[in-house]
């Protein structure tokens, strides 16, 4: 019965620094996580996957994950001015492509200029709740209720969400 008892007690405690570790993993990929320099050409600005995945992570967005037994990752569109995105969040990790999303779970919509601002602000956070509150920012729900919430999106829905 100790025997027992010793190999579950370890077994907690290898489980836990599991965990605390992937935890201070994400931290540390945040915190180290640089604003992107934007380039503009002819004084416009050129906005691209950097960008774009950098908006991502300030919502929350490597929170999200694919539902239990699935191959289903979040997939978000992101359409500015004039380019479409596709981000796919995958074992944490944000990938942003240039180009219109499959299948996606939701749509952000927003110009240059907003997403420059929510970029180059000290809280990415709050001006993109400040954007959405001024109707700056457009948020379409594809997938269902029970989808978004296996996901994840319910750890940025309060970000997205018109004041």
């Amino acid at each position: 019965m100790k025997l027992i008892y010793t190999i579950a007690v370890s077994f907690i405690i290898i489980l836990s620094s599991i965990l605390v570790n992937a935890n201070i993993d994400k931290i540390n990929a945040l915190v180290h996580l640089e604003k992107p320099e934007i380039i503009y050409e002819n004084e416009v600005p050129q906005i691209n996957e950097t960008e774009i995945t950098y908006l991502m992570h300030a919502l929350g967005g490597e929170n999200l994950h694919k539902p239990p037994f699935t191959d289903n990752y979040p997939q978000i569109e992101v359409s500015t001015s004039q380019k479409l995105f596709t981000v796919y969040v995958v074992d944490g990790e944000i990938q942003t492509y240039l180009g219109k999303a499959p299948d996606p779970d939701l749509q952000i919509r927003l110009n240059r200029d907003t997403l420059i601002t929510i970029i180059t602000s000290g809280d990415p956070k709050a001006s993109t709740k400040e954007a959405i509150s001024k109707q700056l920012v457009g948020v379409s729900i594809i997938s269902d209720n029970t989808e978004l919430f296996l996901k994840g999106y319910l750890e940025i829905y309060d970000t997205l969400k018109p004041q």
